[in-house]
C-alpha cells in the first residue's frame, strides 16, 4: 500500500513539473479537439502563418501553459451539444485579464451556422475576450462517424441526414482569419 502511495505522488510531482515548462515566446495556438479537425485546422494555420516562433499546444496534453511571453494567442476549439470544451473554455476564464494583453485570434469548429451558432459562440468566449479578438474565424466542420460511439453516431446519422463522413471545412474563413491576424 505504502509503494503505491509513493509511486502515485511521484508520479503527480513528474506530471506536475512537466507542464511547467518555460514561458512560451512568440505565437501560440491553443486548441481542443475531439475528432481530430480542429487540430487540422490549427496545423493549416500554423502553416499559413510561416513564423519560426509558433508554438502549437492541445490542452488536452498541456493543460496550462504559461502564456506570459506570448506576443500572440490564437485560441481553437469545437462545439459538441452546444458546448465548446471545458478544459478550453476554463483556461481562457482562468487566463483572461493577460489574454487582454495579448494579440488574440478565436476560431471554432462548427456544424451550425447563424444564430445558433454565435448563441454557441457567446457562451463559450466572455464578452471582453470576444470584443478583444483581433480575428474570429467560423471554420466549418468535419464529422468522422467511425471516430463517434455507437451513440453518437446514430444521432449524428439522424441528424444530418448522412451515413458518410462529411467533409465541410471553410477553407476561405481560415484564410480571412489568417489575414486578420496578420493586420
Amino acid at each position: 500500500m505504502k509503494k503505491t502511495l509513493f509511486i502515485v505522488l511521484v508520479f503527480n510531482i513528474l506530471l506536475c513539473n512537466a507542464q511547467k515548462k518555460e514561458p512560451i515566446a512568440g505565437t501560440v495556438i491553443l486548441y481542443m479537439s475531439k475528432h481530430g479537425t480542429t487540430e487540422k485546422i490549427a496545423g493549416m494555420i500554423r502553416d499559413s502563418l510561416k513564423d519560426d516562433k509558433i508554438t502549437v499546444i492541445n490542452l488536452k496534453n498541456r493543460r496550462n501553459p504559461d502564456i506570459s511571453k506570448c506576443e500572440m494567442v490564437l485560441i481553437g476549439g469545437s462545439f459538441h451539444v452546444g458546448k465548446i470544451q471545458k478544459r478550453l473554455k476554463n483556461f481562457c476564464l482562468r487566463n483572461e485579464e493577460l489574454l487582454l494583453t495579448k494579440t488574440v485570434g478565436i476560431f471554432v469548429s462548427a456544424m451550425f451556422t447563424g444564430d445558433e451558432l454565435m448563441k454557441e459562440f457567446n457562451n463559450a468566449f466572455s464578452e471582453k475576450l470576444r470584443n478583444h479578438a483581433k480575428a474570429i474565424g467560423f471554420m466549418g466542420y468535419e464529422i468522422y462517424f467511425e471516430k463517434m460511439d455507437p451513440v453518437t453516431r446514430k444521432i449524428m446519422h439522424k441528424l444530418t441526414g448522412e451515413k458518410q463522413d462529411i467533409f465541410k471545412i471553410n477553407y476561405d474563413n481560415i484564410k480571412t482569419f489568417i489575414s486578420d491576424i496578420r493586420r
